[in-house]
């Protein structure tokens, strides 16, 4: 529960224009972490996840917008999907690599269903030992079993 409330704390700091990068960091469960082994080939026993303003900041403004999203298919971003990332995190339907980001770093796509289908974007920092959060969106998709 303390990780959510500093979830909550971030999310509140995100709508401030300026303000110094704060994180939260949070274990990565065993079953997760052998999916990530799977995908990556990455023995990550001494990681964990983190999500950081900036990353909260980035899928607000690039993924909030009512018309944007609508136009992409996709749901606009609010304040209570950035607080379900945890759950997405924690317990997801699917795990894939999904190439690299910009930086050229790993990335992993989580997948869960839950009234709509989100999708969390993680960049892999392996000199921090993090799985940080790089974006997030929802899409509207009709209900189909993740197997």
């Amino acid at each position: 529960m303390e990780t959510e409330k500093k979830l909550s704390e971030l999310v509140v700091l995100a709508y401030q224009k300026k303000v110094e990068n704060q994180f939260i960091t949070f274990e990565i469960p065993d079953s997760v972490k052998i999916e990530i082994q799977r995908e990556l080939g990455l023995d990550c026993t001494e990681y964990c996840f983190q999500i950081d303003v900036y990353a909260i900041k980035h899928i607000f403004k690039e993924h909030g917008n009512i018309t944007k999203e609508t136009q992409r298919g996709q749901i606009p971003i609010t304040e209570n999907d950035i607080l379900l990332i945890i759950e997405v995190l924690k317990t997801p339907d699917l795990i894939f690599s999904s190439g690299k980001s910009k930086l050229g770093k790993d990335t992993l796509t989580f997948i869960k269903e839950i009234e709509g289908r989100y999708v969390v974007i993680q960049e892999v920092r392996t000199g921090k030992k993090m799985i940080a959060l790089s974006s997030m969106r929802i899409l509207k998709t009709k209900r189909i079993k993740i197997t």
